[in-house]
């Protein structure tokens, strides 16, 4: 998780406070998207009051719900503030927004089979032809029945086949 230095989140909040809208928001987006509690609460509030972004009650609800999962106590109640303002649908709606988040550089859960046909791209072994996916691990082919494989979210120990 990501925090906000003390400096940091001074300027940010005189920023917000002065009601410079852009540059609270180009702070704080990327630490919502990090899972930073605090920028989720946020960024549900700017999305709430419509300020640098147009105002969305859906956008807000899934800020504050992704921040009250983490403990975020301001989140909760904001979140049920702003439930009071929506339609049964809206709510689906953030809901379903808030589950299927992801933190920003999060691989997907699950298997990925996927083939990549790039044609040559420069590597240390030769030539990239293809980059094949399929379940966890990934393959990339030079052609000549040359291959280089690796497992994991961080496949950093390709073997030469």
């Amino acid at each position: 998780m990501v925090s906000i230095n003390d400096a940091k989140a001074n300027a940010v909040m005189a920023a917000y406070i002065q009601g410079d809208y852009q540059s609270a928001l180009r702070e704080f987006r990327p630490l919502a998207e990090e899972e930073n509690a605090v920028a989720q609460n946020n960024l549900g509030g700017m999305y709430y009051n419509g300020q640098g972004v147009a105002q969305d009650y859906v956008q807000a609800h899934m800020w504050f719900s992704l921040a009250a999962a983490q403990g975020n106590e301001s989140a909760r109640w904001n979140r049920d503030i702003v439930e009071e303002k929506m339609t049964p649908e809206q709510i689906a709606e953030a809901r379903r927004l808030a589950r299927e988040w992801k933190p920003k550089g999060e691989w997907p859960s699950g298997p990925v089979d996927t083939t990549i046909r790039i044609g040559p791209m420069p590597f240390p072994f030769g030539d990239v032809r293809t980059i094949s996916c399929s379940s966890g691990a990934i393959s990339l082919d030079f052609g000549r029945g040359q291959s280089v494989h690796g497992v994991g979210r961080n496949p950093g120990f390709l073997s030469l086949r």
